[in-house]
């Protein structure tokens, strides 16, 4: 595997853990905020 293709694959896979901790995130501040309207922005992520 190429340099540029590992380097491609690190980013995507930092993205994705991104993506999973902010989803994770804010699923906490919904629950802990106890509104339920609000899992919206969780959904329409995506």
């Amino acid at each position: 595997m190429s340099e540029l293709a590992q380097s491609a694959l690190k980013a995507k896979n930092n993205l994705l853990a991104m993506l999973g901790a902010h989803i994770i995130l804010d699923a906490m501040l919904v629950a802990i905020a106890k509104d339920i309207w609000a899992i919206g922005r969780i959904l329409t992520l995506s």
